[in-house]
C-alpha cells in the first residue's frame, strides 16, 4: 500500500514564515497615539505577528519601542529589534538601551551618504515585514516617514496608519 501525501506549499511558507513588523512615524507625535498603536500592535500579536523592527530615531520610535516591551511582558514570546543607523551612541539614543534582551543589528548602509542612511535603513526594514504600523501625515510629503509609507506601499505591505485616529 502506499501513502500519498500531498503539501499546501501555500500552507507550509506560512506555517514556516514569521510574521513580522516595523514601524515609520514623524520624529515628533502626540502621546494620545499611544493607547491607539497599543491596541494596534496587540491586535497583529493576535493575530500571529511575534517579531518587531524597531528604529531609533524620535519620538514615534521611542513610542513604538516602549509598546513592545509592555506586550512583552503580556506575550513574552514576542522579539523586538532595534535597528540602529549610527553605531556611535548618542544622548538621545541612550533610551533604546536600557533594556535587556533586545536585539540590536544595523543594516549594511554603510555604503550610503550619512543622509541616506536612515531612509535606507527603513527602506530595508520594510522589506523585511509584512506589516507597517505607521503615525504619517500623508500630506507632508517631504519627511522621510512619508518616504517610507510611500515605499510600503509600493512594496504591498499592509498598512496601518494612526495618523487619522
Amino acid at each position: 500500500m502506499t501513502c500519498m501525501i500531498l503539501y499546501d506549499f501555500n500552507m507550509i511558507y506560512h506555517m514556516s514564515h514569521v510574521l513580522r513588523c516595523t514601524f515609520a512615524g514623524h520624529r515628533l507625535c502626540p502621546n494620545k497615539i499611544y493607547d491607539n498603536l497599543y491596541n494596534e500592535t496587540e491586535k497583529l500579536i493576535n493575530s500571529g505577528v511575534c517579531e518587531f523592527l524597531v528604529g531609533t530615531h524620535g519620538e514615534f520610535d521611542k513610542m513604538a519601542y516602549k509598546v513592545c516591551l509592555s506586550l512583552r511582558e503580556i506575550y513574552p514570546h514576542i522579539k523586538i529589534s532595534l535597528v540602529l543607523t549610527n553605531l556611535n551612541l548618542n544622548k538621545d539614543d541612550e533610551y533604546f538601551y536600557k533594556s535587556m534582551n533586545i536585539e540590536r543589528f544595523s543594516y549594511e548602509i554603510e555604503q550610503f551618504h550619512y543622509k541616506q542612511r536612515i531612509t535606507k535603513s527603513n527602506e530595508f526594514m520594510v522589506d523585511d515585514v509584512d506589516f507597517v504600523i505607521a503615525y504619517v501625515d500623508e500630506d507632508i510629503n517631504s519627511s522621510g516617514a512619508y518616504k517610507t509609507l510611500k515605499y510600503a506601499k509600493k512594496k504591498n505591505k499592509t498598512i496601518i496608519n494612526l495618523f487619522n485616529s
